[in-house]
């Protein structure tokens, strides 16, 4: 399913689980309304994106993965464009990816890198400044993709 950005009750992500011969095996469509229910976190930083400071509010991945009971393995996450990038479990942390789905008090939409858009608190330490982060940092997120 792909992510609509117009509506807050519209399926925004879907999370597919596969077996190893990368047959889907289960799924889950979450809206809008249930990502803003998980526990919010937010900060400001700047990106190299875009100009001056940005305040983004939305999910910690790692709660997100909590939410959906997934520990121990890596994930995929895809954007509308089908860029892929994938993040390992010790990489889903508190205070690491967020997959923000506000960016200075209003929603986004995919021209504005919405609806979804993994960022990190870039300014808050250097770890978070590679081309390795950079390239994490997914927007138009629609689909995660878990291997069981």
């Amino acid at each position: 399913m792909s992510a609509i950005a117009d509506s807050s009750s519209s399926f925004v992500l879907e999370v597919v689980f596969l077996d190893k011969k990368e047959q889907p095996v289960s799924s889950i469509s979450l809206s809008m309304e249930e990502l803003m229910a998980l526990p919010v976190a937010e900060f400001e930083t700047t990106t190299i994106w875009s100009e001056g400071k940005q305040h983004f509010r939305g999910v910690w991945l790692s709660d997100l993965m909590v939410h959906l009971n997934i520990a121990e393995e890596d994930v995929y996450l895809s954007a509308l464009n089908d860029y892929l990038v994938e993040f390992t479990p010790d990489e889903i942390v508190p205070g690491g990816p967020l997959v923000a789905y506000e960016r200075n008090g209003t929603s986004m939409s995919p021209r504005d890198k919405g609806p979804l858009w993994v960022v990190f608190p870039y300014d808050q330490d250097p770890k978070f400044q590679t081309e390795s982060v950079f390239a994490q940092s997914i927007w138009q997120l629609d689909r995660i993709e878990v291997y069981r």
